[in-house]
């Protein structure tokens, strides 16, 4: 199957929400499983509802123009051995997230990194992406009391940075991602859509290259990952973090809080081609199921 890219170029605030209390956390990437959920509900919309999505998607990572970054391989730096790159540099190659993709195939074919461009790299970052926080006002409907709160928000530069994601499926199901994500850039996504928040423009990728070392025997997730058992995993995590995940959902006209699972994080490595799985997240008074997403999508490193 071909993979593709999707590039959405935000024209507005994003609000990509974070497990955790209030609105003031914000991801400056949007995982897997939730833009899988974004997917999901705009097919059923259009399609019918599926079981399940006959694709594999990355989680979405920031670009500036055609400069594509990925999240930072859980492999030993390259050249780290040397008293004077770590002393240096440790620090900035610690609190990067991502890296870009020169970068990234330099670090998962072991071969030498250019520290001070992926420095530069970083600060490119940053100066096209910033978070600032609104503070906003909440009514009483009944006393008409008002208590202060603060949202934050993800202002990407117009016209040249966004975020993407590769998407691997058939050309039939490629087709009805770009009419999905035509329609999407309309209506935005994300939280404070009612606000305007989340517009973007997209732009489609056709035989997206991303890296990977053909040779190697370890595999790199870009996406969350959900083991379908404790087998799949059994002495294959080389290298990884888990992140919390969780959110609402709607059934009878109630919200309710999804069950929370761990899930290993984008660039967890592998020492073999593990596979995920979706997992039913639906609290128990839910009268239907909620799905979410985690199969891993894979690029193999040395």
């Amino acid at each position: 199957m071909a993979v593709n890219a999707v590039k959405m170029y935000f024209i507005s605030p994003l609000h990509s929400g974070r497990y955790g209390r209030g609105m003031e956390n914000v991801d400056t990437v949007i995982h897997s499983d939730t833009l899988y959920s974004i997917i999901f509900q705009t097919w059923a919309k259009l399609y019918g509802v599926p079981e399940e999505l006959p694709i594999k998607i990355t989680s979405a990572f920031p670009f500036v123009e055609n400069l594509y970054y990925l999240p930072k391989p859980g492999l030993k730096a390259p050249e780290f051995e040397k008293d004077e790159i770590r002393e240096k540099y440790a620090k900035k190659v610690k609190s990067a997230s991502v890296v870009t993709f020169e970068v990234f195939e330099n670090w998962i074919k072991g071969w030498g990194i250019d520290y001070e461009k992926m420095v530069e790299d970083q600060r490119l970052l940053s100066e096209n992406i910033k978070i600032n926080t609104r503070p906003r006002i909440a009514v009483d409907r009944l006393s008409s009391d008002t208590s202060l709160y603060f949202v934050r928000e993800i202002v990407f530069r117009k016209e040249k940075t966004g975020l993407y994601f590769a998407v691997e499926c058939e050309k039939e199901e490629w087709q009805k991602i770009k009419t999905i994500f035509s329609l999407l850039q309309e209506e935005g996504i994300g939280g404070e859509r009612s606000l305007g928040y989340g517009k973007f423009r997209a732009e489609f990728v056709e035989d997206f290259r991303l890296p990977s070392a053909e040779d190697g025997d370890k595999y790199v997730t870009l996406s969350l990952f959900c083991p379908a058992n404790k087998e799949e995993i059994e002495n294959a995590a080389v290298s990884y973090q888990l992140v919390l995940r969780s959110g609402w959902s709607i059934a009878g006209g109630e919200h309710f809080l999804q069950k929370r699972i761990f899930m290993f994080s984008e660039g967890s490595v592998f020492t073999k081609e593990v596979k995920g799985k979706t997992e039913n997240v639906a609290p128990d008074k839910s009268p239907h199921p909620v799905y979410k997403y985690g199969k891993a999508f894979l690029v193999k490193a040395r």
